[in-house]
């Protein structure tokens, strides 16, 4: 990527495509390539993002264009989808995503006594403690998937009865910083 970007550092347009957000700008996780999402899109002239909340936040905290946009997957990937019913799920239950929070750990504990499937692309927040104390440890064993693509992903997705996700942003003082 380092080569890529020092190649094109000198183009007049570079534009990339966040289809993550705003989950990589709470994870910074340094083995990912994403891992710190304001500095690493500043090399772009432009970001299309799929999160229109997203785009307005990163406007106000960043000197790189973001404009928000659908995710372009073509329809006829999912007429495949479309004659499946219940009896066609293999899966009880799934989450996709990284643990950003204990809270996915107690979903975690959770939806593992079903047959369920738990797809990541790294193993940020797999180990936390929790302000009680706790700390949970064992995340890593109940992931089923691995950087899936996304129509693997929903592939998967349609093997499982239910999907279940998170439609909050924990922040801390380090993201606020």
């Amino acid at each position: 990527m380092a080569r890529l970007k020092e190649k094109y550092k000198n183009a007049t347009h570079r534009f990339a495509f966040n289809t993550s957000a705003p989950c990589d700008l709470l994870g910074n996780d340094p083995n990912y390539e994403g891992g710190n999402t304001i500095i690493n899109q500043e090399y772009f002239t432009e970001i299309f993002n799929i999160c229109p909340f997203m785009c307005h936040w990163l406007q106000n905290n960043s000197s790189t264009k973001h404009t928000p946009v659908c995710f372009p997957f073509p329809a006829n990937k999912f007429e495949k989808y479309k004659d499946l019913d219940i009896e066609n799920k293999k899966y009880d239950v799934m989450y996709y995503g990284q643990l950003h929070h204990a809270s996915y750990h107690y979903l975690l504990d959770a939806i593992s006594q079903f047959n369920y499937r738990f797809s990541t692309i790294s193993d940020y927040g797999m180990i936390v403690r929790h302000p009680d104390g706790t700390i949970f440890k064992d995340a890593v064993d109940k992931v089923t998937n691995r950087s899936l693509s996304s129509e693997e992903k929903w592939d998967l997705l349609s093997e499982s009865k239910i999907s279940v996700g998170f439609n909050l942003l924990f922040v801390g003082a380090d993201h606020l910083n």
